[in-house]
């Protein structure tokens, strides 16, 4: 460019003669050949920048090519990934649903679980209590039994009381003022008069265990009455022969006392009552009445007291009444 100087066409009717007497227009086309090399000279840089701007242009293009398909790639990478987004979330939807209902199905079982628990503690304490009640009628059952076993027991002695003192009062009173005795029958009657004293260690040992008797039933009774006050129970149903019915479970427990050993009791009781009054006869009549025995040839009549060995069974019959009257 800068070697570049213009100059200017040559017409064929110019010539070197017309150059010469016209310098004025020979400087004109000078200048205006410079201006016009200026003018190329100004548009040059412009020239570079239309081309570097082309460069640019075609590699923006290039780019935004490469962009399109670099999109439409990543728009397919999108929906793969939107699609695979999806697909776990209706499979997490899905894992949600299925540990929704486990825990349900855990809750209810957990629910039932706790409701069998209660239902067994309820099973067991009532178990508890039943084994509880059942104990307690155990014991009064065979505090009753003891009882009973007792009462028979002082049945059957009193009955064997007041048959020897009936037997008794019907020996003294088919006796007779006078007895009319062999040898040998007055010398029984001395051996029994001197057996007497072995009697009387007999009588204390019965006595003993009859008051032995007596206070066993006296505790009986009594653990008796503390079981039912235990129970919440009147003590007076124990003595009174009520009848006692508890429904516990659909079952009923009777306790009841015989009325006909009371019966039996009552009429015991009343006999030997009744025969006190002949017994204090009978004791007034044998002290006054003695046996006169003498001697013979042919019989042997001895006259002597009776043995008191008699006596002594009516007192204690005596005592066993009075026990058994403050006893009712």
């Amino acid at each position: 460019l800068q070697s570049m100087e213009y100059h200017p066409p040559m017409s064929k009717h110019s010539s070197d003669q017309e150059l010469r007497y016209n310098p004025d227009a020979n400087k004109e086309l000078h200048e205006a050949g410079k201006g016009m090399v200026r003018s190329q000279l100004g548009v040059v840089p412009f020239a570079d920048m239309l081309e570097k701007l082309q460069d640019t242009i075609s590699r923006r293009r290039q780019r935004v090519e490469m962009t399109g398909t670099s999109i439409s790639s990543l728009k397919f990478q999108l929906e793969n990934t939107n699609q695979s987004i999806r697909l776990k979330q209706d499979e997490e939807q899905q894992h949600w649903k299925t540990t929704e209902e486990v825990r349900r199905a855990l809750e209810e079982s957990r629910m039932e679980i706790e409701r069998f628990e209660y239902e067994m503690k309820e099973v067991n304490r009532a178990r508890a209590k039943l084994k509880q009640k059942l104990q307690t009628r155990r014991q009064t059952l065979r505090a009753v039994c003891l009882a009973e076993q007792a009462l028979k027991k002082e049945i059957e002695a009193c009955k064997a009381a007041a048959s020897a003192t009936v037997h008794h009062i019907k020996s003294m009173r088919s006796e007779e003022n006078m007895v009319q005795l062999s040898p040998n029958e007055y010398q029984e009657l001395c051996v029994k008069a001197e057996g007497r004293p072995q009697a009387h260690p007999l009588l204390s040992s019965l006595v003993k265990e009859r008051q032995a008797a007596e206070m066993r039933r006296e505790s009986m009774l009594r653990r008796l009455n503390e079981l039912y006050k235990y129970n919440q129970l009147k003590p007076s149903h124990i003595l009174k022969g009520v009848e006692i019915e508890e429904d516990t479970a659909d079952k009923k427990v009777q306790m009841t006392k015989r009325q006909g050993e009371s019966v039996k009791v009552k009429n015991s009781a009343a006999q030997c009552m009744g025969t006190k009054d002949s017994n204090e006869q009978a004791n007034r009549s044998t002290q006054q009445t003695k046996i006169r025995l003498t001697v013979d040839t042919n019989n042997t009549l001895v006259q002597k007291k009776k043995p008191s060995i008699f006596k002594k069974i009516q007192i204690l019959v005596n005592n066993m009444m009075g026990l058994f009257s403050h006893r009712k």
